[in-house]
């Protein structure tokens, strides 16, 4: 015997399949999206960064603290954006790009309140393809939003939302 659904239940299944119905049923608006990531994943790279770490009193213990993130190529000198939280504290940090080149990174610059730094990347590959960044100006409470991550298995991830707060001014 299957138990009833509860309202909860209700609303996870609804925001779950909702979307997707949302987009098969509109092709146009679905074929625009899939326009939009596939404009957007090369842009989009993997960032990986490791940080020595020392526990213990006395005698000292170093243990590597490993963290994976995601970033987007801004700039063809090599700048990335990515989240601070990632590499505020890494010895090292290493990119992965869309083509699977590797290239070291430093930190330029962090804001770890708002969660963002910026990267500089000692090489950028010939094939590497630099995002295109919009007005966020222009952007309007209500409007859809997209990200896309790059988290290393299965690969390029594409995430949309609604744009919720208006910018302090």
């Amino acid at each position: 015997m299957h138990k009833p659904f509860r309202g909860s239940d209700m609303r996870w299944l609804l925001s779950a399949f909702l979307p997707c119905f949302l987009l098969v049923s509109n092709p146009g608006r679905a074929d625009a999206l899939a326009d939009l990531f596939e404009k957007v994943d090369p842009s989009v790279v993997v960032i990986e960064s490791n940080e020595q770490v020392a526990r213990g009193a006395g005698q000292l213990q170093w243990r590597n603290i490993r963290q994976v993130g995601s970033g987007v190529l801004v700039s063809a000198e090599g700048h990335i954006i990515t989240a601070a939280h990632v590499v505020q504290s890494a010895d090292q940090i290493s990119v992965t790009f869309a083509d699977g080149s590797v290239s070291s990174a430093r930190v330029t610059g962090s804001e770890p309140a708002a969660d963002i730094a910026m990267l500089m990347v000692d090489t950028v590959p010939d094939s590497a393809v630099v995002a295109r960044l919009g007005d966020s100006n222009l952007v309007r409470v209500g409007q859809p939003v997209f990200a896309i991550g790059a988290p290393p298995r299965p690969g390029p991830c594409p995430e949309r939302g609604i744009h919720q707060c208006a910018p302090p001014g």
